[in-house]
């Protein structure tokens, strides 16, 4: 019998993996690298988050804590810079709820979700805001992240909740934090049980999760380095694909976001969150 921890690993590992291997259009893959990053960068990141995400789940680090770890795992691990930033922000609460919760069914996870997020205090902000820093990633502004910002998330002691309200309007990462995993549970997860239940392979299912999220939410990697109208019409692209998805639509998809450099990232950490859940409760078995 695996032990919960064990799962935790497991499964965090297994997540990763699984949504950096799918031929996602205009993301890193087996096959397409963007720059200096490449597809073993995500192979390396991800066996060294995994284990951060078990020592969340047992407690022997705090949420913020263990977030700070995993990026510098993640970083001191492979030479493609920032690969997981996004995915240790989500994965870290998921671990955290499945280390305490009494059933792991996804009604359960999300209430305990919840609860870690609400507890998360002004300690847990000052590590993550120190992850972030360090990660530093693009398309995200700068001044949030200033001595003075941290100054005042010391002095007014800020939850990690509340820290991240401030950017829900323009991340969805902060916004997940903001609104306990909406996106994820109402959105990426279903689209990927949908797609994964009615026979289709996990690869086209983690491809169908990532264009929903995509068609239904400005990435935030997209808005941040190329604007609303950028964004926009990247999520009407989405859609269309979405209706008729077939190896055609994929290919003209995948080609147009390469062309003009764009990256959808953030939906990519998303739909990574939502194979995690669906894995560690048990609702995907490979």
């Amino acid at each position: 019998m695996i032990s919960r921890e064990e799962l935790v690993e497991q499964s965090a590992f297994m997540a990763a993996m699984l949504e950096a291997s799918a031929p996602k259009p205009g993301n890193v893959s087996p096959f397409h690298s963007k720059g200096k990053t490449r597809f073993e960068h995500f192979i390396a990141s991800a066996s060294a988050i995994a284990p951060v995400m078990r020592r969340i789940a047992t407690g022997e680090f705090s949420l913020g804590q263990g977030i700070f770890h995993a990026v510098n795992r993640s970083m001191s691990a492979q030479k493609g810079g920032n690969v997981h930033l996004g995915v240790i922000l989500l994965f870290a609460p998921i671990s955290s709820a499945v280390g305490v919760s009494d059933s792991l069914d996804l009604a359960s996870l999300r209430r305990e979700i919840k609860d870690v997020l609400d507890s998360a205090g002004y300690e847990d902000t000052v590590y993550v805001f120190n992850a972030i820093k360090y990660a530093n990633p693009s398309g995200v502004p700068k001044g949030p992240f200033t001595e003075d910002a941290l100054k005042h998330i010391i002095a007014e002691e800020r939850g990690l909740r509340e820290w991240m309200r401030e950017g829900e309007g323009h991340n969805l990462i902060a916004r997940e934090y903001a609104r306990d995993y909406e996106i994820s549970f109402e959105s990426a997860l279903p689209a990927l049980l949908n797609s994964y239940r009615e026979g289709h392979d996990i690869f086209q299912s983690i491809v169908t999760s990532f264009l929903t999220v995509l068609s239904r939410y400005d990435d935030s990697l997209i808005l941040g380095k190329f604007g609303k109208e950028t964004s926009q019409d990247v999520r009407n692209r989405a859609k269309e694909v979405l209706k008729d998805m077939n190896e055609e639509s994929l290919r003209d998809f995948d080609e147009h976001l390469r062309k003009k450099g764009i990256n959808p990232g953030t939906s990519a950490d998303i739909v990574a969150s939502a194979l995690y859940l669906g894995i560690v409760s048990g609702e995907i078995k490979l």
